[in-house]
């Protein structure tokens, strides 16, 4: 029943929609949440332009890490996140799956670590390096070695304040705690000169992967400040989604959809009358141009 009602509320077939569903029954999706995760899934991959296996792969990966969110609100925000980027699906299932554990553990919302994700993207970083660099940048800047320890130590009393390594380390590991961890922490490199008059010193104390991602997040600080409510707000997926079915409910090729279902109904019971089927027939593709479906 779930697969019929997403074939006839989006433009995916019902092959396509059960291969979907098995994707997220063995992510762990249960049975009875299957028929919403299904649904937020193909509006999602309607609304990116994906195959729907991406998708369920993509929103399957988000539960387990953000598993507060409701489904439909993870459709949104990842649909938000392509829409303010050069972000696909693909791309940030490259970049969630490596990296959104991570951003969890340093307390990041989901919003915020997209709202990185799409800076850097934006900023011509390619999905992998966004996906590596990222990750290595957030264990850096909240837990930084002996070798990083020694060199802002340097840096502060340079800049007129006298404070120990271990104040550095727990001032670094707090920023985990701030409203916004990652911006916070950006933050005090910036202040420290990292993207600007140290940068030649404090980047040969990360990795070098670290660097690319830190530096393109000072330039572009304001857009990784912003981003974060323009991924908040509004009901992309579904918005989105409608928009494509209302497209298609004018179309012939989703009539499939409709006459699949039509199909599957006849076949179920014994032959029925002529006007009844006729009835059966009129109420399917009724409801290919009444898809409000919730």
């Amino acid at each position: 029943a779930a697969i019929k009602a997403v074939a006839l509320s989006t433009k995916f077939s019902g092959t396509e929609i059960a291969l979907a569903a098995k994707t997220l029954v063995q992510a762990g999706v249960e049975t009875d949440a299957l028929p919403k995760v299904l649904q937020a899934t193909a509006r999602f991959a309607a609304a990116a332009d994906s195959d729907i296996s991406t998708a369920a792969d993509l929103i399957s990966t988000v539960r387990d890490v953000y598993s507060e969110l409701d489904d439909n609100t993870i459709a949104n925000q990842l649909t938000r996140a392509v829409n303010i980027s050069k972000l696909t699906a693909e791309d940030l299932r490259t970049i969630l799956s490596l990296g959104a554990q991570t951003a969890q553990g340093f307390n990041l919302t989901s919003e915020q670590y997209l709202a990185a994700v799409s800076t850097l993207r934006n900023a011509g970083i390619k999905a992998s390096t966004v996906a590596t660099g990222l990750r290595q940048a957030m264990l850096e800047i909240f837990n930084p070695d002996e070798k990083t320890l020694k060199a802002f130590k340097d840096r502060y009393e340079q800049m007129g304040e006298n404070i120990s390594q271990e104040e550095i380390r727990s001032r670094f590991y707090s920023f985990k705690y701030a409203d916004n961890p990652l911006a916070a922490g950006v933050a005090e490199l910036k202040r420290l000169g990292f993207g600007g008059e140290s940068q030649k010193t404090l980047q040969r104390v990360f990795d070098v992967r670290a660097v690319n991602a830190i530096q393109a997040l000072i330039s572009n600080f304001n857009e990784l400040e912003a981003a974060s409510s323009r991924i908040t707000f509004g009901e992309a997926a579904a918005e989105a989604s409608d928009v494509q079915m209302r497209s298609l409910a004018n179309s012939v090729t989703n009539l499939g959809a409709a006459l699949t279902v039509f199909s599957a109904e006849i076949m179920s019971g014994p032959v029925e009358s002529l006007e009844a089927l006729a009835d059966k027939a009129t109420k399917a593709i009724q409801k290919l141009t009444d898809l409000d479906i919730k």
